[in-house]
């Protein structure tokens, strides 16, 4: 497994995991789970994002293809399936446009197209674990 500075985490199925696994991570539905990434839309994301890594049994490195082609299979949107994901972002809301920017990226993609998720991806999405009252490592 490797960790890099920015905690971007590249897991390799014969080295070393991750202490948190996939499966480990709740889903409710299409989403990484209830007002843990603020928005609908990026909680949609991060569900998505996280049904792949299931799919896959770790944290995987990936490409922008490979995930496309995911969300090609389970007819998802691929247009938007980093929004609020990498970083700052906008949302029309009843308020008028708002922008959001996390405290760090929760995908990094690196100069050669790789993707991997950071540890503050799995620990968002644990949270969710966390306001269901079931014990979690965050």
């Amino acid at each position: 497994m490797l960790i890099d500075s920015v905690r971007g985490i590249k897991e390799f199925k014969s080295k070393d995991v991750y202490p948190i696994r996939p499966d480990q991570v709740p889903l409710n539905g299409e989403s990484a789970g209830a007002s843990t990434f603020g928005i609908r839309e990026v909680e949609k994301n991060a569900g998505h994002l996280l049904s792949f890594f299931k799919s896959k049994g770790l944290w995987c490195e990936f490409t922008i293809e490979e995930l496309r082609h995911y969300y090609k299979i389970h007819a998802w949107a691929p247009n938007t399936m980093f929004y609020g994901l990498i970083g700052m972002y906008e949302h029309l809301s009843e308020n008028g446009l708002q922008c959001y920017a996390p405290d760090h990226p929760y995908v990094i993609i690196d100069p050669d197209g790789i993707c991997c998720i950071t540890e503050d991806f799995i620990r968002q999405c644990m949270r969710a674990q966390c306001m269901l009252g079931q014990s979690a490592w965050i």
